[in-house]
Formats: structure tokens, sequence, C-alpha cells
């Protein structure tokens, strides 16, 4: 909670609370039975807003300083997340068949409940040291 307040203080994050959420909408099922399809075409209007693969893989900003911070910083976290997924798919290059991978596409939020209970092979970066310096 402490850190969640100090993020919340940088001037990058000034204005969050204004933000008005109207509707949430919550996508929930089983494996394999289209949510993540549901999900994806939910995330194509564009008054949705659906987090991208590398916000909730790597949700906090590593670059807060200098010009133009806030690019820079994505930048790299997006470059890191497209290293990652190009290791996993030299393993397991079926994954494609039933899931489309990228950086830059609409996830689904399983993959940020794993930053908090690291089951997933992807995210065990978070386990150890910075996964890239600066």
């Amino acid at each position: 909670r402490l850190r969640f307040n100090k993020e919340l203080s940088l001037e990058a994050n000034k204005g969050w609370d204004r933000i008005r959420v109207r509707r949430p909408v919550f996508v929930m099922g089983l494996p394999r039975t289209g949510t993540t399809y549901l999900h994806r075409l939910l995330s194509l209007d564009p008054a949705c807003r659906a987090p991208l693969t590398w916000e909730l893989y790597d949700p906090t900003p590593r670059i807060r300083t200098g010009d133009n911070f806030l690019s820079k910083d994505e930048h790299v976290r997006v470059e890191y997340i497209d290293r990652a997924t190009r290791a996993l798919l030299a393993v397991t290059p079926h994954l494609l068949d039933c899931h489309e991978m990228g950086a830059n596409l609409p996830e689904e939020c399983m993959l940020a409940m794993g930053m908090d209970l690291p089951v997933l092979f992807s995210t065990f970066h978070l386990l150890i040291a910075k996964p890239y310096d600066h």
C-alpha cells in the first residue's frame, strides 16, 4: 500500500483520480471458452480501453525522469516484452495457434494476477533483481 501511495504521488501519475470510469465490463469465464476473443472484440471499440500486454506484464514505470521519460519508459518495457515473447515462442511456437501474442495487443488480466502470485512462467523475472538496467 505504501508503494502504491508513493506511485500516485509521482508527477507522471497526477490526475488519475479525475478519469471517470462509467460502467466497467468484466469478461470472465473458464479457459478455452472464448473470453479472450470477447475481450479483444470489446477492445476494438474506440470508446473502450483494454490493458495492453506490456502494461500488465510490467506495470511499474522504470524510467521516471528526463525528457520524454514516459515514451522512453514505454519503449523500454515494450521491447522487454517483445524479447520475452520471442523467447517463449522459440520453445512453444504452437501457442500462436490458440492465442495471438504481442506487447501492444490487448490482454486479459490473468497476466496481471500473475504479478501478485507468480504462477506463470513469464512472471518469474519479478522474483529476481531488475529485469533490465538503466
